[in-house]
């Protein structure tokens, strides 16, 4: 049996991976706790700086290309607010710059922060743990749920596969965002080899079903997939294929109603994002001015331009607001091609990099898994720029790091 010996630095990441999920999965918008991704952020910028000062980063190490990529897209970003001017002010541009880069800014330090095996196995165990137990309470209020005429928890939709079943929220609000809190969870038990979870998992995988979510039933089919990939044996380019029909049919509905349906808000932020990137070629309109959190609080100029103030849910008022859904859109539309085009290649390469993680740590399954969720995820939602961007970035990088260590032994 494996025994414990809590390490401060397994410890502080445990701490602040509880405190961001709690403030994820319950939605919690007071007293300024919902800010402590972005608090975390700040810190990892600073303590990336600290790295650097002092040394302590490889020159070969593929972080160093990763940071070299954030600032040539800074460099682009930041051009084309120079030269276009379709931003409101420069502090939107370095709010906008600052969410665009944190969950990278996070991955980068967790990786930087943890240097011993010993403190990556006793932080994966402890999470493993948090993982179970968040995963019986929200069994626990399932079955609750499922079985009572509470509504608080989810509800009746006609656009769920199942409208006679109540689909599955907790406190989450929307099925798609619980579905990514408990697909988190089966990264974290799939890569806590210390226990064997699966019961666990299957559990998660219920609740995943619950959630009638598009993007649930992809993760689920993803566990399955790579359930029977050995550790050994790495993705190949037909896999990939395979993976991207698979999961194109399992998300079929959501690919209908939401990116094929011209009138949809996510389909029309798409096309617009890629009219924006040929108006403004080849840097794309800049920071602040398209698709994320900063360009639909101030109301973006190219909004009113494109007249999205006519389309219902895109006017910046009232309680259903799809400006913030389309991270992809975003980083077409502030961008452009160029900035696109490095930034597929650093997600690219992080696949890479992860599909060549050491066999003997056995992280493969997991990174790969949590990877392809977090890109799922910025299909339809906030993606990596929203909290759960920041948890995913965290725990990829924990698990990154101790495959990199067991390289290293």
């Amino acid at each position: 049996m494996y025994k414990l010996r809590i390490t401060k630095k397994s410890l502080v990441l445990s701490i602040c991976f509880l405190l961001m999920y709690i403030v994820a999965i319950f939605q919690i918008q007071t007293s300024g706790v919902q800010y402590i991704d972005e608090l975390l952020g700040i810190i990892s910028f600073a303590y990336i700086i600290y790295k650097y000062f002092s040394r302590s980063v490889r020159k070969k190490d593929y972080i160093n290309k990763m940071v070299k990529a954030m600032i040539a897209m800074t460099s682009i970003g930041v051009l084309s607010n120079i030269i276009f001017k379709m931003q409101y002010g420069y502090w939107y541009v370095i709010e906008d710059m600052f969410l665009f880069f944190k969950p990278f800014l996070i991955f980068i330090a967790i990786y930087l922060f943890f240097e011993k095996e010993n403190d990556t196995d006793n932080a994966i165990y402890l999470l493993g743990s948090l993982a179970r137990i968040f995963t019986i309470i929200l069994t626990a209020y399932l079955i609750y749920f499922e079985f009572s005429d509470n509504l608080i928890l989810g509800g009746y939709s006609e656009w769920v596969p199942i409208p006679s079943i109540k689909y599955y929220t907790f406190y989450a609000k929307y099925p798609a965002f619980l579905a990514m809190c408990i697909g988190i969870l089966v990264v974290i038990l799939i890569a806590d080899k210390k226990n064997n979870n699966w019961i666990y998992i299957i559990l998660d995988c219920i609740n995943l079903l619950f959630t009638q979510s598009g993007t649930a039933f992809i993760i689920i089919f993803l566990v399955f997939a790579f359930r029977f990939v050995k550790h050994t044996r790495k993705i190949k380019w037909y896999h990939i294929c395979f993976l991207v029909i698979i999961g194109s049919l399992v998300g079929l509905n959501e690919i209908k109603e939401y990116i094929l349906n011209p009138t949809a808000a996510r389909s029309i932020m798409f096309r617009y994002s890629i009219i924006a990137a040929m108006q403004f070629f080849p840097f794309g309109a800049g920071f602040s001015t398209y698709g994320g959190t900063v360009a639909g609080a101030a109301y973006s100029k190219l909004y009113i331009k494109y007249g999205f103030n006519t389309h219902w849910g895109m006017t910046g008022k009232g309680d259903v607001n799809f400006l913030y859904d389309t991270y992809y859109a975003m980083v077409i539309g502030e961008l452009g091609i160029i900035g696109t085009i490095i930034y597929i290649i650093v997600i690219g390469t992080l696949f890479s990099q992860f599909n060549n993680v050491d066999s003997r740590s056995q992280m493969r399954y997991p990174l790969l898994l949590g990877l392809i969720s977090v890109l799922v995820m910025g299909i339809g939602q906030g993606g990596l720029t929203s909290i759960l961007g920041a948890l995913y970035m965290m725990i990829l990088a924990l698990l990154y790091k101790k495959a990199k260590l067991v390289k290293q032994v």
